[in-house]
């Protein structure tokens, strides 16, 4: 494929990005609209005459198309132009995290932590979806100019992978940061072997260097599968304990000792960067039980956008989190009425299941309540103790919506009280407010009588 032609009718060619074994990544405009890039990769026509990898590379692409989110380079279409098959993504406008470590050597804690947990909610959509990408590596994450990371590479690089490997490797993906599963089991990994190699990911972006090094891929695979973890601290004596201990588990040989899923992994993570006061110690476990509830929730309490800062954490996430806290729990509050009142007819009929049904939802709804009340003074109680310039910056940003601007009045006015009194609103407090809300400015945000940590939730 040559700079300046013309594929797909209205894609031009402008230059090369970047070229590997298995096939170049040319930057594209829209004819159309100039202003439009994509990056366009184009696998090795001696890739292609094998009739087996071109349906498994077609079906590996149909899958990452699935993947919408923020933290995943976006695949936009999957096609062939004459005998070369094509894929088009989303153009990031930054660096390879593999360049950025090169350049470093180490990165700075908050940066890499910051980096760190965008890679880890890619893999957790991913995994969601069902897709392992069984090939997280620094190289295949990509920084934007805005520091987000960005994961490309979903199931396409274990076919270039499987290719690339000596015998002695016996796997899928790229030796430095295989799975010890990869190595003995390939055919048999999950979410977990990404969870590994994801831990090596961060591993080497704070020391430099990968756990495990050789001079073949059969050295290496043998030290996977079979040498002690090294301590990252031995390599940089700046790692707190408690990161280490994190990055540790992550590498544990035996799947079964790691983390379950990215999911649990970003939660330790950011219980190691702003854990909860001890006073709020209560409200740090409802958070991390909502957090790991996942679902419908998780989607507003584990920010999809995280911009790396070298001082503060951003409030944004938080701000729109508590936001949506307010918004669930007056949605509870306002249906606590309707069901105690069917429960009171469904036992004037006698019928007696309907009734028990009605009450296990109050039952559910009033804990919900308690929950929402707990975890609202924890998000209080942490936009506090962040430099009040930004949050009332993130405070004045517009809600999409008039229901979500009364809530966003309300916290306004809760985090004044909390900064010069010191005190958060109880839970009656908060339901005698909600009382107050006209019935179409409360938020419908999931099943009625949804618990949080029950079995409606997502684990």
């Amino acid at each position: 494929m040559d700079v300046g032609s013309i594929v797909r009718g209205n894609l031009r060619i402008v230059r090369l990005l970047g070229a590997g074994a298995m096939g170049a990544v040319y930057l594209a405009e829209n004819t159309n609209l100039p202003d439009i890039h994509y990056a366009l990769k184009v696998l090795h026509q001696k890739w292609t005459h094998d009739e087996g990898f071109r349906q498994r590379f077609y079906v590996e692409a149909k899958n990452q198309c699935t993947l919408d989110h923020p933290n995943i380079v976006q695949v936009l279409d999957f096609f062939q132009e004459d005998d070369e098959y094509c894929l088009l993504l989303s153009y990031v406008e930054g660096q390879a995290l593999s360049d950025l470590i090169e350049q470093k050597g180490r990165i700075p804690e908050k940066q890499a932590l910051g980096i760190f947990s965008g890679i880890l909610q890619g893999l957790d959509c991913a995994h969601r979806a069902g897709i392992i990408h069984r090939d997280v590596k620094p190289s295949n994450v990509m920084i934007g100019r805005d520091g987000r990371a960005r994961l490309t590479d979903f199931g396409i690089a274990i076919r270039m992978g499987d290719l690339r490997l000596t015998k002695g490797g016996g796997g899928a993906g790229t030796p430095l940061y295989m799975s010890p599963e990869q190595v003995t089991n390939p055919h048999g990994i999950d979410q977990r072997s990404d969870v590994y190699s994801a831990g090596v990911v961060l591993f080497e972006m704070l020391t430099g260097k990968v756990p495990f090094d050789g001079q073949t891929d059969f050295a290496i695979a043998e030290q996977i599968v079979n040498a002690p973890r090294p301590n990252p601290r031995e390599f940089n004596r700046d790692i707190p304990e408690a990161l280490s201990r994190i990055i540790l588990r992550a590498l544990e040989q035996d799947p079964n000792r790691r983390f379950p899923g990215c999911g649990a992994f970003l939660k330790a993570i950011r219980a190691y960067r702003w854990p909860a006061p001890k006073k709020t110690l209560v409200a740090g476990l409802a958070l991390a039980s909502i957090v790991a509830a996942g679902g419908w929730l998780y989607n507003y309490l584990n920010p999809e956008v995280e911009v790396v800062t070298e001082e503060v954490p951003n409030p944004e996430p938080v701000v729109k989190a508590a936001t949506q806290a307010l918004a669930v729990l007056c949605r509870d509050s306002a249906q606590i009425t309707a069901k105690e009142r069917g429960e009171k007819t469904a036992k004037g009929m006698g019928e007696t299941l309907m009734a028990e049904q009605f009450a296990r939802q109050v039952t559910e709804l009033r804990a919900n309540i308690h929950d929402f009340t707990t975890l609202y003074a924890n998000q209080l109680a942490q936009l506090a103790t962040t430099d009040h310039s930004l949050v009332d910056s993130a405070l004045q940003q517009p809600a999409d919506s008039a229901a979500r601007e009364r809530y966003r009045q309300w916290l306004i006015a809760d985090f004044a009280q909390k900064s010069k009194e010191g005190r958060t609103p109880n839970e009656a407090e908060l339901v005698a407010r909600c009382s107050t809300a006209p019935a179409e400015s409360v938020a419908d945000t999931s099943a009625p009588g949804q618990r949080i940590g029950s079995e409606g939730g997502q684990r």
